[in-house]
């Protein structure tokens, strides 16, 4: 092999070394335009998650809070309908005694 045939051969191994560089950097791109496109959807699926957990946990506090207030009316429910029970049993009691007492005096 001559100078000029070894010159011929590595100005084209160098043109198939630049061709298979340039594949190969395209071929990254792709991956990583891939990867970016797949990380953004992600993104955007962890950002509805986030806001559903958001909505989710705001629904719950409100419930929790409705269902503190109604234990607490239905707590002073107990207590004024333990304190008119205790009401009609003196008044049973009352009017029991006011019956004995009349039926003495006949």
């Amino acid at each position: 092999m001559d100078l000029n045939e070894a010159r011929s051969e590595n100005t084209t191994l160098k043109k198939q070394l630049s061709n298979l560089e340039n594949k190969s950097r395209e071929k990254e791109e792709q991956e990583l335009d891939g990867l970016l496109q797949e990380n953004m959807n992600l993104n955007q699926q962890l950002s509805l998650y986030d806001e559903n957990r958001q909505r989710i946990t705001s629904e719950n506090l409100s419930r929790k809070q409705k269902i503190h207030e109604k234990d607490t009316d239905n707590q002073k429910l107990i207590n004024e309908n333990s304190y008119l029970k205790q009401r009609v049993h003196d008044k049973d009691a009352d009017n029991q005694n006011n019956y004995q007492e009349l039926n003495s005096k006949i």
